[in-house]
Protein backbone atom coordinates (compact mmCIF):
# COMPACT_ATOMS: atom_id res chain seq x y z
CA UNK A 1 0.00 0.00 0.00
CA UNK A 2 1.08 3.56 -0.94
CA UNK A 3 0.17 6.90 0.60
CA UNK A 4 -0.95 8.93 -1.53
CA UNK A 5 -2.65 12.76 -1.93
CA UNK A 6 -5.78 13.06 -4.48
CA UNK A 7 -8.56 15.25 -4.71
CA UNK A 8 -12.04 14.16 -4.04
CA UNK A 9 -12.94 14.07 -7.47
CA UNK A 10 -10.01 11.73 -8.41
CA UNK A 11 -11.38 9.30 -5.02
CA UNK A 12 -14.78 8.99 -6.70
CA UNK A 13 -13.97 8.49 -10.21
CA UNK A 14 -11.59 5.96 -8.22
CA UNK A 15 -14.96 4.84 -6.09
CA UNK A 16 -16.84 4.27 -9.50
CA UNK A 17 -13.96 2.11 -11.58
CA UNK A 18 -13.47 -0.42 -8.40
CA UNK A 19 -17.33 -0.99 -8.67
CA UNK A 20 -16.94 -1.75 -12.51
CA UNK A 21 -13.91 -3.39 -12.20
CA UNK A 22 -15.81 -5.58 -9.44
CA UNK A 23 -18.74 -6.16 -11.32
CA UNK A 24 -16.61 -7.19 -14.25
CA UNK A 25 -14.59 -9.70 -12.16
CA UNK A 26 -17.38 -11.36 -10.49
CA UNK A 27 -19.04 -12.06 -13.84
CA UNK A 28 -15.35 -13.19 -15.05
CA UNK A 29 -15.66 -16.00 -11.80
CA UNK A 30 -19.06 -16.86 -13.14
CA UNK A 31 -18.40 -16.77 -16.64
CA UNK A 32 -15.08 -19.41 -16.20
CA UNK A 33 -16.29 -21.44 -12.71
CA UNK A 34 -17.37 -24.26 -15.52
CA UNK A 35 -14.14 -24.12 -17.37
CA UNK A 36 -10.48 -25.52 -17.45
CA UNK A 37 -9.61 -21.93 -16.64
CA UNK A 38 -8.66 -21.45 -13.13
CA UNK A 39 -10.44 -18.35 -11.33
CA UNK A 40 -8.19 -18.35 -8.13
CA UNK A 41 -6.50 -15.44 -9.53
CA UNK A 42 -10.04 -13.74 -10.13
CA UNK A 43 -11.39 -14.75 -7.01
CA UNK A 44 -7.90 -12.90 -5.34
CA UNK A 45 -8.29 -9.61 -7.30
CA UNK A 46 -11.59 -9.52 -6.58
CA UNK A 47 -10.82 -9.80 -2.62
CA UNK A 48 -8.23 -6.75 -3.32
CA UNK A 49 -10.81 -4.99 -5.12
CA UNK A 50 -13.17 -5.16 -2.44
CA UNK A 51 -11.01 -4.27 0.23
CA UNK A 52 -9.58 -1.31 -1.58
CA UNK A 53 -13.30 0.13 -2.53
CA UNK A 54 -13.79 0.02 1.45
CA UNK A 55 -10.69 2.00 2.03
CA UNK A 56 -12.15 4.42 -0.38
CA UNK A 57 -15.52 4.74 0.20
CA UNK A 58 -14.17 5.59 4.18
CA UNK A 59 -12.06 8.03 2.96
CA UNK A 60 -15.37 9.91 0.98
CA UNK A 61 -17.54 9.44 3.84
CA UNK A 62 -14.75 11.16 6.27
CA UNK A 63 -14.30 13.78 3.84
CA UNK A 64 -17.93 14.87 3.47
CA UNK A 65 -17.94 15.62 7.18
CA UNK A 66 -15.69 18.24 6.16
CA UNK A 67 -17.33 21.39 6.77
CA UNK A 68 -18.08 24.65 4.35
CA UNK A 69 -18.06 28.42 5.70
CA UNK A 70 -21.23 27.87 6.66
CA UNK A 71 -20.59 25.38 9.02
CA UNK A 72 -22.91 22.60 7.18
CA UNK A 73 -20.98 19.62 6.19
CA UNK A 74 -20.85 18.28 2.36
CA UNK A 75 -23.00 15.50 3.45
CA UNK A 76 -25.91 18.14 4.40
CA UNK A 77 -25.34 19.53 0.68
CA UNK A 78 -25.51 15.71 -0.28
CA UNK A 79 -28.52 14.92 1.10
CA UNK A 80 -29.93 18.23 0.13
CA UNK A 81 -29.25 17.61 -3.51
CA UNK A 82 -31.10 14.38 -3.12
CA UNK A 83 -34.05 15.55 -1.84
CA UNK A 84 -34.41 18.68 -4.57
CA UNK A 85 -34.03 16.32 -7.04
CA UNK A 86 -36.56 14.05 -5.84
CA UNK A 87 -39.06 16.65 -4.97
CA UNK A 88 -38.17 18.12 -8.62
CA UNK A 89 -39.52 14.69 -9.67
CA UNK A 90 -42.75 14.87 -7.77
CA UNK A 91 -43.34 18.11 -9.37
CA UNK A 92 -43.05 17.06 -12.45
CA UNK A 93 -45.58 14.12 -11.76
CA UNK A 94 -48.15 16.62 -10.20
CA UNK A 95 -47.57 18.68 -13.30
CA UNK A 96 -48.66 16.19 -15.67
CA UNK A 97 -51.85 14.84 -13.14
CA UNK A 98 -53.19 18.84 -13.31
CA UNK A 99 -53.07 18.86 -17.08
CA UNK A 100 -55.33 15.15 -17.20
CA UNK A 101 -58.54 16.65 -16.06
CA UNK A 102 -61.09 19.52 -16.81
CA UNK A 103 -61.10 20.01 -12.79
CA UNK A 104 -59.98 22.73 -10.60
CA UNK A 105 -56.38 22.42 -8.78
CA UNK A 106 -55.50 24.61 -5.70
CA UNK A 107 -51.94 24.38 -7.46
CA UNK A 108 -52.12 25.22 -11.47
CA UNK A 109 -49.37 24.28 -13.88
CA UNK A 110 -48.31 27.50 -14.04
CA UNK A 111 -47.67 27.51 -10.08
CA UNK A 112 -46.27 23.90 -10.30
CA UNK A 113 -43.64 25.02 -13.48
CA UNK A 114 -42.59 27.97 -11.18
CA UNK A 115 -41.86 25.94 -8.33
CA UNK A 116 -39.79 23.57 -10.46
CA UNK A 117 -38.12 26.04 -12.19
CA UNK A 118 -36.97 27.14 -8.44
CA UNK A 119 -35.87 23.91 -7.72
CA UNK A 120 -33.83 23.29 -10.76
CA UNK A 121 -31.97 26.47 -9.97
CA UNK A 122 -31.55 25.30 -6.46
CA UNK A 123 -29.94 22.48 -8.12
CA UNK A 124 -27.64 23.80 -10.20
CA UNK A 125 -26.02 25.94 -7.38
CA UNK A 126 -25.82 22.89 -5.59
CA UNK A 127 -24.45 20.96 -7.64
CA UNK A 128 -21.76 23.61 -8.70
CA UNK A 129 -20.95 23.41 -4.58
CA UNK A 130 -20.22 19.98 -4.57
CA UNK A 131 -18.59 20.07 -7.42
CA UNK A 132 -15.92 23.14 -6.22
CA UNK A 133 -15.80 20.75 -2.97
CA UNK A 134 -14.79 17.81 -5.01
CA UNK A 135 -11.81 19.51 -7.06
CA UNK A 136 -11.00 21.83 -4.14
CA UNK A 137 -11.20 18.97 -1.04
CA UNK A 138 -7.62 17.14 -1.27
CA UNK A 139 -7.61 13.85 1.09
CA UNK A 140 -4.68 10.71 1.71
CA UNK A 141 -5.40 7.23 0.95
CA UNK A 142 -4.03 4.43 0.82
CA UNK A 143 -3.73 2.63 -2.75
CA UNK A 144 -2.87 -1.10 -3.51
CA UNK A 145 -0.63 -0.37 -6.34
CA UNK A 146 -0.75 -3.93 -7.36
CA UNK A 147 -4.40 -3.28 -8.58
CA UNK A 148 -2.59 -0.83 -11.21
CA UNK A 149 -5.45 1.26 -11.23
CA UNK A 150 -5.54 4.36 -13.40
CA UNK A 151 -6.14 7.39 -11.03
CA UNK A 152 -6.57 10.48 -12.45
CA UNK A 153 -4.69 13.02 -10.73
Amino acid sequence: MTKRKLQLRAVLQLRNDLEELIEQTEKSIVGYNSTDIKIDVLLEKLDKYQEQLIIVKEVIQTANKSKHSDRKTNNYYIYKLSNLQRRKKFYHTLYQAAGKKEETYQLSQEDILTRRRSIETEITALQTKLSNFNITKTVSIEIDESLNLNIIV
